[in-house]
């Protein structure tokens, strides 16, 4: 820990973090003390190199075995009962690096579920925290709105009484749009406080001020800008591997994010052994290799400023409805139409926002707003049209359930801009809206049927183009179609349409690929929609999957009774 290899230094870390995790926090019982006391310099020999490796590896350890820290041992107590107020004291060390890696330590034991000892002395910790906001250094005030993020998460009465303040601190953190970090951990404070009763009903005085913060931090960063600007067409082009993300099939009715399970959470947390052992049963050990590593992860799936802001304004629209929208709908009349596409493109995500929050007082606007969007989905940048196809899927319910001539001037031109997009030359145009076209299928229900020739064709086409990634929502789509679309689905000209295509895809999609849980599910939809129809293309179908699971037994068995055999994926 006291070389001056910042590399050398973060090994040493790793291997005492490892040493404590195999051999329990009551193992090596001198480990805390001599690392603290490294860090505070108190023999006046340790150098900054040695302080900042000895505040790395105790940052390591706690994050590897906060359980562990919080437990109760007989005879000896909570770790962390010594340990939490050393890393306070840390918070007024000289070094800039120090008092945010202290800062960052105590944050551990503030994610949820908060740790015990942190909950029994929050009101001393509290004070620490807004001394911190006038800290000179970036690092340090973006630790400090991660804490505050955190407790609006975990303990919001905690943050109550002093909301205005810490409201007006972290908007002026995130108004540093130079230093990005700094500015996404202060917009999680307000996704937090957004989603918390406690603190979004005393949220509604700061609307004005919070709202068009948050609508310019909307906007594409300038990297971002250059990056997207180098889109091109590249619907010809064929997908990696590593495009493609494992997904399972699942029913039509989880496709919101199910809760999770709070006794399962309870019991996990009770894992802690007698000694002080920190592992979970999924932990990995080090140097194992997540297998989801190897992944590479779109700049555009990745959670950032943008995606934080829009989603808070809309859990603020959700809330607080037309008051969201009297302070969104100036920024809107200037950005919708703006010259410059990151403007145009930020307008329509917010728009897209607060849609469901705002439906009352903006749906006196929509005969306006939805041809201009469809206009936009012949925008020249192609990151315009993609969010444009999810902002229309916003307004779908709106849409699906005009009638008359309101049906034909808007719902019409909505589905059909939709459809187009789904055979954009871009692939993530081709996904937006095809989810955006799923969508629509479950707004609009039955009221598809007298179009379901024109969208069974466009779907053919797409199966027809798409190459393997886009497949996965392209059979969402006809999965939905079939469900809402019923016994109408089984019309033979319907099926003389669809079946080829889909036959065509299956006779592809190898026995062993990942495609085939998403293609079997989307084959089960048609078959139940089509009814006895589906007679003449059973057979096949039906030999293919018996071998399919006669093949996964063996290959079990094989498993179980052969090491050299891996388990089989399905």
């Amino acid at each position: 820990l006291r070389d001056a290899n910042t590399q050398i230094r973060n090994f040493a870390g790793n291997v005492i973090t490892e040493v404590v995790r195999q051999g329990g926090i009551l193992g090596w019982p001198q480990v805390l003390p001599d690392l603290l006391s490294m860090v505070a310099n108190e023999d006046g020999q340790a150098s900054t190199e040695a302080q900042d490796g000895a505040m790395g590896a105790l940052f390591k350890i706690c994050e590897d075995n906060r359980r562990a820290l919080d437990a109760d041992y007989p005879n000896q107590g909570r770790p962390l009962v010594y340990l939490l107020p050393k890393f306070v004291e840390l918070t007024n060390s000289p070094s800039a690096k120090i008092r945010s890696r202290a800062l960052s330590a105590i944050n551990v034991f503030l994610t949820e579920p908060i740790a015990l000892t942190a909950k029994e002395n929050i009101q001393g910790l509290l004070p620490q925290i807004v001394r911190l906001t006038s800290d000179e250094n970036d690092d340090v005030r973006r630790f400090v709105c991660r804490t505050f993020a955190l407790l609006a998460d975990g303990m919001p009465a905690v943050l109550a009484p002093h909301l205005e303040g810490i409201v007006d601190y972290t908007l002026a953190q995130q108004k540093d749009v130079q230093n990005e970090e700094l500015a996404l951990d202060a917009a999680e404070f307000f996704f937090e406080a957004s989603s918390t009763p406690v603190l979004r009903d005393n949220l509604q005085p700061f609307l004005n001020k919070i709202v068009p913060v948050l609508l310019d931090c909307m906007v594409y960063s300038e990297d971002d800008q250059l990056r997207l600007e180098g889109d091109d067409d590249d619907a010809d082009v064929e997908d990696e591997a590593k495009d493609i993300k494992p997904q399972f099939a699942t029913s039509k009715t989880s496709r919101s994010a199910a809760p999770s399970d709070g006794n399962a959470q309870q019991n996990d947390e009770s894992k802690t052994s007698a000694n002080g052992y920190a592992y979970e049963d999924d932990d990995l050990s080090e140097g194992e290799i997540d297998e989801d590593d190897d992944l590479d992860i779109d700049p555009e799936d990745e959670w950032n400023l943008r995606k934080c802001s829009a989603a808070s304004v809309d859990s603020l629209a959700s809330h607080f409805g037309g008051m969201v929208f009297e302070v969104t709908l100036p920024w809107l009349m200037e950005n919708l139409q703006h010259k410059d596409w990151p403007n145009r493109e930020a307008a329509v995500l917010a728009l897209g926002a607060i849609g469901p929050g705002c439906m009352t007082e903006i749906e006196p606007h929509l005969p306006k707003l939805i041809p201009y969007l469809i206009s936009l989905l012949s925008d020249q940048q192609p990151v315009v049209r993609q969010i444009t196809c999810w902002a229309l899927s916003r307004y779908a319910g709106w849409a699906s359930h005009l009638e008359g001539s309101s049906r034909q001037e808007f719902f019409e031109p909505m589905m059909d801009g939709i459809l187009q997009r789904m055979l954009d030359g871009n692939k993530k145009v081709q996904e937006s809206a095809a989810s955006a076209f799923a969508t629509l299928e479950e707004a609009a229900n039955k009221e598809l049927v007298p179009y379901a020739n024109i969208i069974i064709q466009q779907f053919v086409r797409c199966f027809g183009r798409y190459k393997d990634k886009n497949m996965y929502i392209l059979y969402d789509c006809v999965q939905t179609l079939a469900e809402h679309s019923g016994p109408e689905l089984a019309k033979p000209e319907l099926v003389d349409l669809l079946m080829p295509a889909l036959i065509a895809r299956w006779e592809k999609v190898q026995d062993e690929s990942r495609e085939m849980f998403p293609l079997l599910e989307c084959l089960a939809f048609v078959a139940t929609a089509l009814g006895t129809h589906f007679t003449p293309f059973a057979k096949p179908f039906w030999e293919r999957c018996i071998r399919i699971i006669h093949q996964n037994l063996e290959e079990g068995a094989n498993a179980n009774n052969l090491g050299s055999y891996d388990q089989p994926e399905k």
